[in-house]
Parts: structure tokens; sequence; C-alpha cells
């Protein structure tokens, strides 16, 4: 499982940043994702990629001992443009990312990479 943020420079008012999601298996046709809650404001619709973090718990196994993680994800849904405000902290995006390790480096806690 990978994440990777880029950030777009050319916005003065705010970063534009797009997160694509690797390694997981594709949702069904109509499925939901569970992680993502659709928000609408002022006709836009946007995604809340932090709505349902507290439900991923790690497993109590050794990593050897986990499912392999699926190639495809299905939470996989393309590019997702983020907005990224100004006044952004590191320590609120630390805060916000429990599960991404030290050099940006993320494992499933469920399943094996």
């Amino acid at each position: 499982m990978g994440a990777f943020l880029y950030q777009n420079h050319h916005h003065h008012h705010s970063l534009a940043s797009f997160l694509c999601v690797l390694r997981r298996d594709r949702p069904a046709v109509g499925e939901e994702l569970p992680f993502l809650v659709s928000v609408s404001s002022a006709g836009t619709s946007s995604q809340d990629v932090y709505a349902n973090l507290s439900q991923i718990h790690p497993v109590d196994r050794r990593k050897e001992d986990l499912p392999s993680c699926p190639l495809i994800s299905p939470y996989m849904n393309g590019p997702l443009r983020v907005m990224i405000p100004e006044n952004l902290t590191m320590e609120q995006v630390v805060e916000k990312n429990l599960l991404v390790e030290l050099g940006g480096q993320y494992r499933p806690p469920d399943c094996w990479t």
C-alpha cells in the first residue's frame, strides 16, 4: 500500500493536492467506500479521507501471519483532489496520519504488503 501526496503550488489562496492510493482491490460497481464520506459544499462535492480512520485497528498477529494485501485496492478511485489549508501545521498532519511512518511509509495494519 502506498500513498503519494503531490502539492500544486500554482494556487495562491490554497494548495491543491492529489492523493493516489495504491495496492488494494477495486470496489464493485456502486459499492460504498468505507473510509470516504461525501460532503457537499456550495454545489461541489468533496470527500473526507479521514472520516473512518478510527475503524482501522492493528490486528494482534505477527506480520508474518497476516494475510497478503490485495494487489489492487477496493478503495482505489483515481486521484482525489485534496484542499490543504494554508495554516495547516506539520503537527496536525502527523496527528491525522497516525498509520504513516517516518519518511512517509504506510503499511496497512491488517494485511502484509
